[in-house]
Formats: structure tokens, C-alpha cells, sequence
């Protein structure tokens, strides 16, 4: 039997839609929005994770394994990752290597939009090297996780023109060979990330400081209990005790969308505020 990753998922606030020996698709659906997860075990310790969020947080249960490398793009919107004493975001076509947390992941979407891919492989299950699938394929998941994770690094990039037409061909998988497909895919895309230059790196200039990402989601709270006023920058820095200019910085990083103020009251199903989820298409 094939291990699925978010197995304890179901004791929370999810139900499995579909499952069959390879796959399973969960649907976290509550007050706050809704999470579909698409899994995929393409290789053994290898598996293909689709995330389509209209939701800004849900944490995955403690069953899901620590200490994987988790290869992610950016399809559409902005997903956060908490580095421990600063954040990284992802916006459509970024990408990011890391490694799982002890404590967990956690789903967090500053704009309650997100539709990505990640690829996450468990160095302990995986084959030490992915040779005995294609030859020539000389890649080890356990020399990824130390080039890419060692020293608690954490790796983020804008796609090169080749990795991105790797991933697109990912989210439009023909339904009659997407096991096979899922199998070439992965192993062209581990090939190219084990000649990738570590020096493309951008983790340092794209990081956020906790205190910044903090205030950011303080003034997204309040703006959100207070929609039909109309709040402007000055406002809300006097609220906060913060200059204008530290404001907009903050909220700019998480958000990747500059302040503007909403003139007059205006109902969030018509016109939502940078905090709130945009109309967008689901994963084809």
C-alpha cells in the first residue's frame, strides 16, 4: 500500500474526494475558505502535491512528514513560508526549495489565492539514487537536500525559461498517460536542479522580517473588520504606531500589492480589498 502524506488530514476539517491506489484529492473546506490538495505518489518517497487555495491558513496535521526536500512553484497568487526568524513569499512563476519543518507545514495565502505545484521527496524512502529508474539519471534526493537545505538554508528564485516549461507541462498532465508523464517530468526536473547555479539564489533580497510580516497581518485584520470605511494610510499608522513609510513597506511585502485606500463604503463581494481573495480560474 502506497503512503500518502496528509493521511491524518481527515481528523481535522477534511474529507477525501476521490482516492485510488496512486492518488487522492482532499478538500479542506470551512469558514475561512477552502483548500484542495491533489497527491500523487510518483516514485517511492516521491510525491506530486497540487494546491489550489481560496483560504489564508490551514496547517497541515502532525502526521506529515519532517526533514523532506519540497520543490514549489507558483502557479498564480502568493504563498508565504515562515523561515523561522524571517519569511519568504511566492508569486506566479517563482519557485522555492526547502526543507519541511519539524512542526509542520503551514498553508498561507496573504491574498487567499494560490494555485501551485510541489514536489516533495523523503531522502529515507526515496532511492539514494534516481539512476535505477532511467539510466544516466545520476541525481541523489540526499545531495539535493544538502545543496539545496544544508546549514537551514532556504532557496528562492524566478524560474528560468527551462524549469518554467517544465512546470508548465505539469499542470496540463493528459489523463490517459499521467503516470508515466508524472515520472519523466520529475526526473527532467531533479536533473535540472542538481546543474542548477546556487548563486541564481534571490532568498536574501525577496526575505521579509517577522516584525514587518507581523504588522502586515495586524493592519489586513483590521482593515477587513472594517470594510466599509474608508482607511487610509495615514489612518492606519497612527492606529499602529508606525510611519506611513514602514507601513506601506509592510504591507507591500506580504501582500506584493501597494496600500490604496477604498473610497467609501463598498461591499467586499463587489470590490475586495488587497487582503481579500481575488476572482481567478482553478488548476485546468
Amino acid at each position: 500500500m502506497k503512503k500518502k502524506l496528509c493521511d491524518g488530514t481527515t481528523d481535522r476539517d477534511a474529507r477525501i474526494l476521490q482516492k485510488d491506489e496512486d492518488s487522492i484529492i482532499y478538500q479542506i473546506k470551512n469558514e475561512a475558505g477552502e483548500l484542495l490538495i491533489t497527491e500523487h505518489q510518483v516514485f517511492s518517497g516521491i510525491w506530486l502535491c497540487y494546491k489550489d487555495a481560496h483560504i489564508q491558513s490551514y496547517t497541515y496535521p502532525s502526521s506529515y512528514p519532517s526533514g523532506m526536500l519540497e520543490i514549489t512553484h507558483c502557479r498564480e497568487g502568493r504563498f508565504e513560508y515562515d523561515a523561522g526568524e524571517f519569511f519568504f513569499y511566492l508569486s506566479g512563476g517563482d519557485i522555492s526549495v526547502c526543507k519541511s519543518r519539524e512542526e509542520g507545514t503551514v498553508v498561507y495565502c496573504p491574498t487567499r489565492h494560490y494555485h501551485g505545484v510541489s514536489i516533495l521527496i523523503d531522502p529515507a524512502s526515496a532511492p539514494s539514487c534516481l539512476s535505477c529508474f532511467l539510466e544516466d539519471v545520476n541525481v541523489s534526493p540526499g545531495a539535493l537536500l544538502e545543496k539545496f537545505c544544508g546549514e537551514d538554508r532556504y532557496f528562492v528564485m524566478r524560474s528560468t525559461a527551462r524549469l518554467e516549461h517544465v512546470f508548465s507541462e505539469l499542470y496540463s498532465v493528459p489523463q490517459d498517460m499521467k503516470k508515466g508523464y508524472f515520472k519523466v517530468k520529475i526526473l527532467e526536473l531533479l536533473m535540472f536542479l542538481n546543474s542548477l547555479d546556487m548563486n541564481l539564489s534571490q532568498t536574501e533580497r525577496r526575505s521579509c522580517s517577522r516584525t514587518h510580516v507581523e504588522l502586515a497581518k495586524k493592519v489586513c485584520g483590521y482593515i477587513n473588520e472594517h470594510m466599509d470605511t474608508r482607511l487610509t494610510i495615514e489612518q492606519l499608522a497612527a492606529r499602529f504606531f508606525v510611519s506611513p513609510a514602514q507601513l506601506k513597506k509592510a504591507f507591500t511585502a506580504s501582500t506584493a500589492n501597494p496600500y490604496t485606500p477604498m473610497s467609501g463604503p463598498i461591499r467586499c463581494s463587489r470590490r475586495p480589498c488587497a487582503c481579500r481573495p481575488q476572482d481567478s480560474r482553478s488548476r485546468k
